[in-house]
């Protein structure tokens, strides 16, 4: 099966530089979800101003990472605690 654009799905090669193109467009903010992997090339490309983290409870024989391969890190500016 090989992957193609069509009305419903656009695929990206460089997420990096699409976002770049979004943020210079109108609008106001851009929701990202994702895993680890697209956080951390965000985080790597400094493109991040505020990040929500939602955890749910589900066990697994696994470990789970947050971020992954991260070239810098940077403390919070701040923080809150939302209780479910």
């Amino acid at each position: 099966m090989s992957l193609s654009d069509d009305q419903n799905a656009q695929f990206i090669a460089d997420v990096i530089e699409f976002v770049k193109d979004i943020i210079q467009s109108p609008g106001k903010d851009i929701w990202l979800v994702g895993g680890a992997d697209i956080i951390s090339i965000f985080l790597n490309a400094e493109m991040l101003d505020e990040i929500i983290l939602s955890f749910h409870h589900i066990s697994f024989l696994v470990k789970v990472f947050l971020f992954l391969k991260l070239a810098n890190t940077a403390e919070p500016k701040a923080g809150k605690i939302y209780p479910l």
